[in-house]
């Protein structure tokens, strides 16, 4: 049988939390090089908080012996149970937004028809949908791709003589307690619209969680350090809505698209991985309602727009998810067993096994 573990599902809980918002420099800007050089220990703060997250997701699915993120809360009191589901789907749904408006606006640029748009974002939906419900080795091979093209390209500028080489302060300014906040917010955020690939590698590395989590961790703040290291040394980039697009425009043409390249790659890594999360959710439901359900959210969000989403409601959406569905989680551990008796082998032939067993479910919220 297939396991979602080791290095693929690495690659693909990578491959979620490095979206559009990351790839663009967007995230990175707007969290820790605003802060100038408070961002050295801002994002080993924000990567231990996500590895220690994402060890606690692991633990509680492999205990419960489920992939699905909506089972995690099963036997929790109602308000709870309805609270940290409506909240993991709120960010889930934000995130989806984020992507999907991106996708749009990538279209824009290769494109000059008033039809870039609509059919950038629906046709990067409906595709990463179709991905998003296989399995994770595609999803790590595409992750795998826009990591090193990723890094590669964050090398090329960061060694490039005819950089400018100042500090980027932040605008106005702010409490590092506030700083500090947005930082665990931001690793919030992210595990949360990862929480579906990370169930789903649950089983597949119940003897190596410690090693995934704490490999994703390392790999994420060695990302935020060259990506941060990078923006400082420019200053103009702090308003800017994708910051990598000027930085490669140096290189002309190939530079561009290149660019473009890595946000589609990281928009579409992302995007599956939320609809992923999503479509579990709504397991069980008729297959219109199904993708209803996991379209619908943030195909309506994505209406808000890229930038407004990312500055506006990424931090405040990362502290709720904190407190309302990594919490309870915390809370639970302590009266699970330390493994579940049946662990749990994910292939698609147990998965349909699964939903069919248990049943319709839409009707629990």
């Amino acid at each position: 049988m297939a396991k979602n573990g080791g290095a693929a599902g690495m690659a693909a809980c990578l491959g979620a939390i490095v979206g559009a918002g990351f790839a663009s420099g967007r995230e990175v800007v707007a969290f820790f090089t605003r802060y100038g050089v408070h961002a050295r220990w801002l994002i080993p703060l924000s990567a231990m908080t996500l590895a220690l997250l994402c060890a606690l997701c692991m633990d509680v699915a492999r205990r419960r012996g489920t992939d699905r993120w909506w089972d995690l809360y099963e036997g929790m009191p109602p308000w709870v149970r309805i609270g940290a589901r409506l909240c993991a789907a709120m960010m889930l749904a934000v995130t989806g937004g984020a992507m999907i408006s991106a996708s749009g606006w990538l279209a824009m640029l290769l494109w000059a028809s008033e039809w870039a748009y609509p059919i950038g974002a629906v046709g990067t939906l409906l595709t990463a949908w179709m991905v998003g419900r296989r399995g994770l080795r595609a999803l790590g091979w595409i992750s795998g791709l826009l990591m090193a093209a990723l890094v590669a390209a964050l090398l090329a500028v960061r060694m490039d003589s005819s950089a400018a080489s100042a500090a980027l302060l932040s605008r106005e300014p702010e409490s590092l307690f506030r700083a500090a906040g947005r930082a665990v917010a931001y690793a919030s955020m992210n595990l949360a619209l990862a929480i579906g690939v990370v169930c789903r590698c649950a089983q597949g590395t119940a003897r190596r969680t410690a090693f995934l989590c704490s490999g994703l961790g390392v790999t994420l703040a060695a990302l935020l350090m060259l990506s941060d290291s990078v923006y400082q040394r420019q200053p103009g980039l702090l308003g800017e809505a994708f910051p990598i697009v000027r930085l490669l425009a140096q290189f002309g043409r190939t530079g561009f698209f290149i660019s473009a390249g890595l946000l589609f790659l990281a928009v579409f890594t992302s995007l599956a991985a939320v609809l992923c999360a999503l479509d579990g959710a709504a397991q069980g439901c008729g297959r219109s309602l199904r993708a209803a359900l996991t379209l619908g959210p943030p195909l309506a969000v994505s209406l808000v727009g890229f930038e407004g989403i990312v500055d506006g409601l990424y931090a405040p959406a990362g502290l709720a998810c904190l407190m309302l569905v990594f919490g309870p989680l915390l809370w639970a551990r302590r009266k699970l067993p330390l493994d579940n008796p049946l662990p749990i082998q994910y292939d698609r032939k147990n998965v349909q096994t699964i939903a069919q067993g248990k049943g319709d479910r839409c009707d629990e919220l």
